[in-house]
This record gives structure tokens, C-alpha cells and sequence, in this order.
């Protein structure tokens, strides 16, 4: 987001995950910033082929793989704001979290079933509530679409019901 017309830091350090950035950009930056591409298909639901189609610009991706693509931009930028950046973004997003909001689960793995909760857990990077980190703190701002957003039924996701289903020793 910019302000005035000015890009933020993190548009600035990441100028190929801005929101105006084209696919190709975008996966070019999600590589250099070390994801491994196997990660990058599975986060994203494609084959090596439809990736290297969409970096020939011979297809365009689909609605559901382009939501998918900006949930996993928008982690990247959302943990850029946290301060974890680089490899140790990658190292976050695909290693098992045990946090309140995640209970295991990688977070790379939660974003493209329920992204919202992948991005509180980053929240929860910002001002962790067991520190009692100080206000002034700066807060993630995130923006999800409506499609995205619970309800006010809302009580768990599908992903968490799973995990709740494992057996502890498989957890």
C-alpha cells in the first residue's frame, strides 16, 4: 500500500511482491527469497508445467491459484513488517508452529485453506499478548476480502478441526 504515492518499506524491500506486481514477478521474488519451488507449487495448488507457463506468459493463472498466490505475497510482506525476512520468512511459513492460532500445523501449509489464521499467527509476531509487548508496537494491517472473512458463526476452521481430530502422538 502506498502513501501519497510512495511505496512502503516493504514494497521498497520486496518490490517484486508489491500488489502490483505481475505473476511472473511475483514467483520470481517468492524463489529469490529462498521458498523452495516444490513449497511454491503446493502453497499455490499447480504443477511445475502451469508455473513455467505462467512465466512464459503462455496461460494465465486461474481465480482460486491468483488468491492463492497474494495470500502467500501478502505473508511474505506481513512477516517483512515483523521483521523476519528472507530465509527466515521461509524457515517460518514452512516450519510447525505451535502458537494458539496454528497448533502444529506449518503455516505454508494453513494459508491456502485458511489464510486468516496464518496471518494472525504473524500477528501474533508483532506484540505477542504472553510478552505484554508495548502498544506503541506496530500493528500488521491486513486487508482480507470479504469472501474471506468469518462469520460471526464462525468457531473453527476446517484445517484446525483436523488437527484436533489427530491423535496427540501424531501431532
Amino acid at each position: 500500500m502506498t502513501v501519497k504515492g510512495r511505496p512502503t518499506s516493504s514494497e521498497r524491500a520486496l518490490p517484486g511482491l508489491a500488489p502490483h506486481s505481475t505473476t511472473k514477478e511475483r514467483i520470481a521474488a517468492l524463489l529469490e527469497l529462498g521458498l523452495p519451488p516444490a513449497e511454491l507449487r503446493k502453497a499455490i495448488g499447480v504443477s511445475d508445467a502451469t508455473i513455467r507457463n505462467w512465466n512464459e506468459q503462455a496461460t494465465v493463472p486461474r481465480e482460486g491459484a491468483l488468491r492463492a498466490l497474494d495470500d502467500l505475497r501478502t505473508a511474505f510482506v506481513a512477516l517483512d513488517q515483523a521483521g523476519i525476512s528472507g530465509s527466515r520468512a521461509v524457515q517460518w511459513l514452512t516450519s510447525r508452529n505451535l502458537g494458539r492460532w496454528l497448533r502444529g500445523a506449518r503455516p505454508i501449509d494453513v494459508l491456502r485453506s485458511d489464510p486468516l489464521l496464518t496471518l494472525a499467527a504473524i500477528q501474533d509476531l508483532l506484540a505477542p499478548a504472553a510478552t505484554g509487548a508495548p502498544a506503541s508496537v506496530v500493528h500488521l494491517q491486513v486487508v482480507a476480502d470479504a469472501s474471506s472473512t468469518p462469520t460471526a458463526g464462525h468457531t473453527m476452521s476446517s484445517a484446525r478441526k483436523r488437527a484436533r481430530r489427530r491423535p496427540a502422538a501424531t501431532r
